[in-house]
C-alpha cells in the first residue's frame, strides 16, 4: 500500500465517523463502546475511537482474517472488510541530557488502515459466550415472564433487542441500561398484548426507554445510569411524532406505570419466594 493510499484510507475513516456524528447515529454507539469487552477479544486492546467504529459497524467483536483463522472462523465469502486505525510508530534514539546515556523512545509518526473483518461476517469454530462478569439487576424478572436472555454479537448496529414471537432478548452489551430497556419492551407486549410486532415505533420505544430510566434510577448505581443519554433517546423519538419531550413522556406514563407494575411486581414474588425459602 503506497503512503497516499494509507493517508486516503485513514481520511475515508475520519470523515466516516464525521458524517456518522453529523445523521446523529454516534451516540448510541458511544453508549456501547464504553463497555470494555472480554480481554480475550482483540478489540479489549483498541483505543475507544475504534471500538465506535466497531459499534457503528453493528458487531461487538471485529478480527483481521488471519485472527479469525487463529480461532477457528473463516472469513465468509465475499464479505467486505471495514477499517480501523492503527498507530505508525518510530524508534527513535536519543541520548539523555542528564546521563549522557542513549535511551530508545518509540514516537507516534501518524496511523495506518487496518482491515478487520465483523463476527457475524465469520462462519466456524463457536467461541465463547458474551455474558457479563455479573447479570444485571432483575435479571430473574424476564424468567418469570417466560423471556429467555441470552448475549451475542451485535446484528444491524443494535445494542440489543427484544424477539416477539421467540420471547427472547439478546444482547450486545454488558451495559445493564440495555438489558433494562429490553426488558421493559417484554412486559410492555404484555400488558398490551394488542401491540404489532413491527420494527422500530416510537411509541414502544418512548414506553421502553422510560421504563427503564426509571428502573435505572431504582437498580443502577449513578454513574450507570446514563440518563442524559435516556432523555437525548427519548427526545429523537418525541421530535419523529413532531411533539415536545415533556409531552411524549406524558403521552405513555400510564402504559409506563402498567410496565414497571408488572416488572416490579416479578421482582416482588421472587422476593419473597426467596425469603419464605429461607
Amino acid at each position: 500500500m503506497t503512503k497516499c493510499t494509507t493517508k486516503n484510507k485513514v481520511r475515508q475513516v475520519m470523515d466516516e465517523l464525521v458524517a456518522r456524528f453529523e445523521s446523529g447515529d454516534v451516540p448510541a454507539a458511544l453508549a456501547v463502546a464504553i463497555i470494555r469487552p472480554p480481554k480475550d477479544r482483540p478489540c479489549s486492546r483498541w483505543s475507544f475511537h475504534n471500538r465506535v467504529l466497531q459499534s457503528l459497524e453493528g458487531t461487538a467483536d471485529a478480527r483481521g482474517y488471519r485472527q479469525w483463522q487463529q480461532v477457528g472462523r473463516q472469513v465468509k465469502k465475499g464479505a467486505k472488510a471495514f477499517t480501523i486505525l492503527g498507530p505508525r510508530m518510530v524508534t527513535e534514539t536519543k541520548e539523555d541530557k542528564r546521563t549522557h546515556e542513549e535511551v530508545k523512545r518509540s514516537k507516534l509518526i501518524g496511523f495506518v488502515a487496518i482491515p478487520v473483518f465483523r463476527y457475524e461476517d465469520t462462519e466456524g469454530e463457536a467461541l465463547p459466550g458474551y455474558e457479563p462478569p455479573e447479570p444485571p439487576p432483575l435479571e430473574e424478572v424476564a424468567a418469570r415472564l417466560g423471556v429467555t436472555v441470552s448475549y451475542a454479537g451485535s446484528d444491524g448496529g443494535t445494542a440489543g433487542g427484544y424477539w416477539v414471537e421467540e420471547k427472547k432478548i439478546v444482547l450486545a452489551s454488558h451495559d445493564p441500561s440495555v438489558y433494562l430497556h429490553e426488558l421493559a419492551h417484554a412486559a410492555h407486549y404484555q400488558v398490551e398484548p394488542t401491540l404489532k410486532p413491527t420494527g422500530e415505533d416510537p411509541y414502544k420505544e418512548i414506553v421502553a426507554e422510560l421504563s427503564a430510566a426509571a428502573l435505572a434510577r431504582l437498580y443502577l448505581p449513578a454513574d450507570q445510569q446514563n440518563l442524559g443519554y435516556k432523555r437525548g433517546y427519548i427526545a429523537y423519538y418525541a421530535k419523529r411524532q413532531e411533539i415536545t419531550l415533556a409531552k411524549a413522556c406524558l403521552n405513555v406514563l400510564a402504559t409506563v406505570g402498567k410496565v414497571l407494575a408488572l416488572i416490579l411486581d416479578q421482582q416482588q414474588d421472587d422476593a419473597q419466594t426467596g425469603a419464605d425459602a429461607a
